[in-house]
This record gives C-alpha cells, structure tokens and sequence, in this order.
C-alpha cells in the first residue's frame, strides 16, 4: 500500500480545512491508516518546489475499498476518497 500511487478525488470535510484544497486532485500515498488511530498519508504537490505535504488525520472510524480501486476513509472529521491512479482512465 505504501509505494501505491492515488489521486484524492474527493474530500468532505464538516470544518474548513484549507489545507484540504491544496490535497484535492493530486497523488497521494497512504502511509498509516487503521481504525481507530490518527491516520497518516503524504501528499504530492501539484508544482515540484514545494515539499511533499504530510497530512496527519483526525482517528479513523472506517476504511472501504472498492473494486473501482478507490480507499474511503471516513475519519472522526472528514471523509477521504482515493483513487488508485492504475484505475484512471
């Protein structure tokens, strides 16, 4: 799961989180996630000046996986949507 690439394709979120925009539609690799505990993945910038985002989640209540390839993570906030970038079309 570590060396695999997603897209975040969607986020919603019941705050207002900038940092969530700047997640949205780029790739990302998901580090630690178990139900239960703060979650962990890193995010790719869209431009290659800036660093690569660590993105620390609030506790993770769910996680679903697809046969499209997409992760839901659903958090104590916020609802993660991942998609394997080998399903793109």
């Amino acid at each position: 799961m570590h060396n695999i690439k997603y897209r975040c394709i969607d986020i919603e979120s019941v705050t207002d989180n900038p940092i969530h925009d700047k997640v949205r539609g780029n790739i990302c690799y998901l580090a630690y996630l178990n139900e239960g505990e703060r979650g962990w993945f890193l995010c790719e910038p869209d431009n290659m000046f800036e660093p690569i985002h660590r993105i620390h989640t609030s506790t993770v209540k769910e996680i679903q996986y697809t046969r499209g390839g997409q992760v839901i993570v659903f958090t104590r906030n916020t609802k993660y949507v991942f998609k394997n970038v080998a399903f793109e079309e």
